[in-house]
C-alpha cells in the first residue's frame, strides 16, 4: 500500500514538472519571437532615421537654401531686427 502512495506521489510529481517545463518552454519561445519582432522593428526604425538625415542633409545644403532665397527675393537677417522674446512681449508686440 505505501509502495502505490509513493509511487502515485511520484508520478504526480513528475506530470506537474512535465507541465512546468512545457509552460517555461513555451514562455521562452514566446519571448523569443517576441524579441526578434522587436529586433526587426530596430532594424526598420534605424534604416528610416538614415534616410531622415540624408534627407535633412540635402534640404540644408547651403548652395540649396541660397538658391531658394534669391529665387524669392530674401535678404539677409541684420542683428537689429533680432528682438528677444521678452522684450517683444513687453512692447506690446505680443498683446
Amino acid at each position: 500500500m505505501k509502495t502505490i502512495i509513493v509511487g502515485m506521489g511520484i508520478g504526480l510529481f513528475a506530470t506537474g514538472s512535465l507541465v512546468g517545463v512545457f509552460h517555461v518552454k513555451n514562455s521562452v519561445q514566446d519571448l523569443n519571437e517576441e524579441r526578434a519582432s522587436l529586433m526587426l522593428e530596430r532594424h526598420q526604425l534605424e534604416e528610416s532615421m538614415k534616410v531622415l538625415e540624408a534627407e535633412y542633409a540635402y534640404l540644408t545644403q547651403p548652395e540649396r537654401l541660397a538658391a531658394y532665397a534669391s529665387a524669392l527675393d530674401l535678404e539677409e537677417v541684420e542683428v537689429s531686427q533680432i528682438v528677444p522674446v521678452r522684450s517683444a512681449s513687453y512692447n506690446g508686440l505680443w498683446d
